[in-house]
């Protein structure tokens, strides 16, 4: 009976003393966290960083970040300023600038990834936002109801899609179904492989969602055109074009592409279905309509032309002739770069250059840089180009400011040392003295300096 009694004490003692311990270690845990507390006042008078008004904090984050244009992806800052400290994560939070763009390399599927980019804009607050997606190219559901729950702040959107177009995928149901994007001002689509709107419609409809566009850039984009009519363009028109009135840059394919010899544009008859009476700067690869079409579209949108620059290819089958009937109208443009496509004869490529040279004589009184590029250069006649130059230094017209002639090599061919005799370049070292900005040769190596 002893032993028991005795027994039944030891373990109330051994309870007692548990008890006691739990509230220690409770007491001590109190105890660290008030010293932590502590510590942290302390290094908040003692750290300049600290003692910073918030709008200081915010802006060094900034800076630090880079390049407010630059997208960050998931895994960069500012994701990195909230793992340093508890001040640097408030500051983090605090600062919607740092969550006001996101670039997503590869479209996300599964739901919590979802879930973190539509934290991650919510931080932005409502600030404007840009956003960039790479990926497949059909979106998931998830992924278009986040851009719609997002859509009045999207200002930029940058699209680099791969896969097939198909009728199940149209290009329109799949990235702006879920519009109007009022607030969307810049607007991005690249494609590795061709990619066709299955209807005009779909074209249209995708400029008409975005009303206050002013940028607009469509790679390796056609129509697919179901009623094809003479010389291969659809017939009839539309009644009304669209009316565009925001949109000031419009590029159809990147020139790039055929700079190193790799057919990657866009067609220029999308023109025929708008209006642009904004329209600054006009880019694109393709001329797949005709002359009358383009002077057309032009007298449309240009009734006070604003039009500053012109990018385009020229390709094999362009009429130099029939280019200068339009571009004569182009009364206030600055800027003209032209990509001259080889022509089968080396002498002929070389002909319709110095053609368009002396189409240009007496027009485009406002023209301020003229950029050529054209493939090889050891047929060209460089006297006959120096001639011109002189004389539109000379004569009544503003004299260019700057001339590029830009020489690449042929389909799968390279050079990198090209070289021309001294005589042949001694004439442009006398335009280059009397002040005109000068360069023949490769991009990259300018043979007058």
């Amino acid at each position: 009976m002893s032993n028991a009694l005795n027994v039944a004490k030891l373990l109330e003692h051994i309870d007692e003393l548990s008890n006691t311990i739990k509230i220690q270690n409770r007491v001590l845990l109190d105890l660290k966290e008030q010293r932590r507390h502590t510590r942290r006042k302390l290094n908040n008078f003692r750290d300049p960083m600290a003692r910073l008004p918030l709008e200081i904090q915010s802006q060094i984050f900034l800076d630090v970040e880079g390049n407010a244009c630059d997208l960050p992806q998931s895994s960069e800052a500012p994701m990195n300023f909230l793992r340093i400290c508890q001040l640097w994560r408030a500051i983090a939070l605090a600062t919607p600038q740092l969550w006001s763009s996101l670039r997503i390399q590869w479209l996300p599927r599964k739901a919590s990834y979802i879930k973190f980019c539509d934290l991650w804009m919510e931080r932005s607050g409502p600030l404007p936002f840009s956003l960039y997606l790479k990926g497949e190219l059909q979106l998931t559901t998830q992924m278009q109801d986040l851009m719609t729950r997002h859509r009045d702040r999207l200002q930029n959107l940058t699209l680099e899609l791969v896969g097939e177009l198909t009728e199940e995928n149209a290009l329109t149901r799949h990235i702006l179904v879920k519009g109007p994007f009022l607030s969307l001002q810049t607007l991005e689509i690249r494609t590795e492989d061709e990619m066709y709107f299955r209807t005009v419609n779909e074209w249209v409809d995708l400029l008409a969602a975005a009303p206050a566009l002013t940028k607009c850039t469509l790679d390796n984009m056609y129509v697919e055109w179901e009623d094809w009519g003479r010389n291969g363009f659809p017939e009839p028109l539309p009644a009304r074009p669209l009316l565009h009135t925001s949109l000031r840059e419009l590029r159809l394919g990147d020139v790039n592409y055929y700079a190193a010899w790799v057919d990657h544009g866009s067609s220029a008859a999308m023109l025929l279905y708008l209006t642009l009476p904004a329209l600054q700067t006009l880019h694109f690869t393709h001329f797949d309509i005709t002359h009358k079409e383009f002077r057309s579209f032009m007298a449309r949108s240009w009734t006070s032309p604003p039009l500053r620059s012109l990018s385009m290819v020229v390709e094999r089958e362009t009429s130099v002739s029939g280019m200068a009937t339009w571009l004569r109208s182009m009364c206030s443009l600055t800027n003209l770069s032209l990509f001259m496509m080889s022509s089968y004869n080396r002498s002929s490529s070389s002909e319709r250059i110095l053609e368009l040279l002396e189409a240009l004589d007496g027009i485009l009184p406002a023209l301020h840089t003229l950029t050529i590029s054209m493939n090889s250069g050891e047929e060209f006649d460089y006297r006959r180009l120096a001639r011109f130059l002189h004389t539109r230094r000379t004569g009544q017209q503003t004299p260019f400011a700057t001339f590029r002639l830009y020489i690449t090599p042929r389909s799968g061919g390279r050079f990198t040392d090209l070289k021309l005799n001294d005589d042949v370049l001694a004439p442009f070292r006398l335009l280059a003295e009397d002040g005109l900005d000068v360069h023949i040769g490769l991009e990259g190596q300018n043979l007058l300096v």
